[in-house]
């Protein structure tokens, strides 16, 4: 039976059969085999110190987490370094690679955007020379590296103010011209309920810190760090936090087919804290 939310502890190891790509290690979470998800391809995935994932390509667009470590993302031919609470975006076809910093082991999350060319995710080894025909500079209208706190937090719901969920986007169509999702954080503090609601985009959620609970269609599902969800689009979805500690998660969107704006329809009463 297929799982709406998947854990870290419940995949398998994967890495690449030629050694030429390195020794990256990931765990795919939420996939078509995992979650029947067809809209996104989402993973977890580890580096070792010193570890260097070398120029490469796919034809998907990749957006990457980073929970720990410190990393030289490259794209292209531009070099900028990466630490934790950062993110990076990468286009299809655009060579890009990793090279990892200091002593501690690089973890990230990753995420493919999978609506228009499905879920195989076939990965090429690249060269300098091709690398050197993508000049991206990292500006607003072309951002594909950014730091979590660099976009201030915003509240959502209105009539909850201070005591409702927070957000932010990282990347989108505005913010960076990534038309394939849109991607951000967010958080849930202690005693709020994000309320259930249902938008026309399909939606993915992977745990950073914290614990709470999503409300995914009829379902109750405890998320821990390391969880991720699968949220269909139009599927009736929300979140609580009863902990103390915040629950942090990292969100996206899938808008490869449809509109990248915000089509949120709430289906319950507005309550102003979370709810037994």
């Amino acid at each position: 039976m297929l799982k709406k939310a998947i854990h870290i502890s419940d995949v398998d190891w994967h890495c690449f059969n030629d050694s030429k790509l390195g020794p990256l290690r990931w765990k795919n979470l939420l996939s078509m085999d995992t979650c029947g998800c067809r809209e996104f391809l989402l993973g977890y995935a580890e580096l070792d110190p010193a570890s260097v994932l070398p120029l490469h390509t796919h034809a998907h667009a990749q957006c990457n987490y980073i929970l720990s470590g410190r990393v030289w993302s490259r794209l292209g031919k531009r070099r900028i370094e990466l630490g934790p609470d950062s993110a990076d975006f990468v286009p299809g076809d655009v060579p890009h690679a990793y090279e990892v910093v200091g002593n501690e082991p690089l973890r990230y999350v990753y995420t493919y955007a999978c609506e228009k060319l499905g879920t195989d995710v076939t990965t090429e080894l690249s060269c300098e020379e091709n690398a050197a025909l993508f000049d991206i500079v990292n500006l607003s209208e072309t951002r594909w590296a950014i730091a979590d706190d660099f976009v201030p937090w915003q509240y959502w719901e209105p009539s909850k103010g201070s005591k409702g969920m927070l957000w932010k986007t990282l990347f989108d169509e505005k913010h960076g011209n990534h038309p394939e999702m849109n991607y951000g954080t967010m958080k849930v503090p202690e005693n709020v309920r994000y309320s259930r609601h249902f938008h026309d985009q399909p939606e993915i959620f992977f745990t950073i810190a914290g614990r709470g609970v999503m409300f995914s269609g009829d379902e109750t599902i405890d998320v821990t760090p390391g969880c991720a969800l699968y949220v269909p689009k139009r599927q009736i979805h929300g979140a609580q936090n009863t902990q103390t500690e915040t629950l942090r998660q990292i969100w996206a969107y899938g808008t490869e087919k449809e509109s990248p704006k915000w089509s949120w329809n709430p289906v319950e009463d507005i309550f102003l804290e979370a709810q037994p």
